[in-house]
């Protein structure tokens, strides 16, 4: 599935919820995210633009994310999968030649608008950010121009340039 995405960075969580939530968007979920990144010893899906992920949020699920940038938006093609067991589904991963790499938790608030959903992310390690997925650029700024979005603060960047903008090591 294609996947057209910016975060929005430096953001004031309680102030993105009453603006999302005086628009009349409903929160479709909140919870605990745990994600481990898989690679080869080589870092051959890093270096290819590629990242594999085994995430927990509230169920288990494998993707595979293939990153490419346009000019305003991160356009990602994914290939997810819902598996039932994260530890076996983690070990016939480092059978078949992949090293776990990092594993980074964090709370995440889901609410859709129109079309796409609205993410905030709090993990400790940097500053709170919410990301917009939508179907299309069109709608992306339709969304950041209802949220009345500081556009200095909209990235294209995927997980790794976001902690390393932050000087954390993904």
């Amino acid at each position: 599935m294609k996947e057209l995405e910016v975060k929005v960075i430096e953001i004031n969580k309680t102030q993105v919820i009453k603006k999302l939530l005086s628009l009349g968007v409903k929160k479709l979920s909140e919870c605990d995210v745990s994600t481990t990144v898989f690679d080869t010893k080589e870092k051959h899906l890093h270096n290819s633009n590629k990242t594999l992920r085994l995430r927990k949020k509230g169920k288990y699920y494998l993707t595979l994310k293939e990153h490419k940038k346009g000019k305003f938006a991160k356009e990602d093609e994914e290939y997810e999968v819902e598996v039932s067991d994260f530890k076996v589904m983690a070990k016939l991963l480092e059978q078949i030649g992949f090293v776990p790499e990092e594993l980074k938790s964090s709370h995440r608030i889901t609410f859709k608008l129109k079309h796409s959903l609205v993410e905030i992310q709090e993990f400790k390690e940097i500053p709170p950010y919410f990301e917009i997925e939508s179907p299309n650029e069109k709608e992306l700024h339709t969304i950041l121009d209802l949220l009345e979005v500081d556009k200095s603060k909209v990235r294209n960047w995927n997980g790794w340039e976001l902690f390393s903008h932050y000087g954390v090591a993904p």
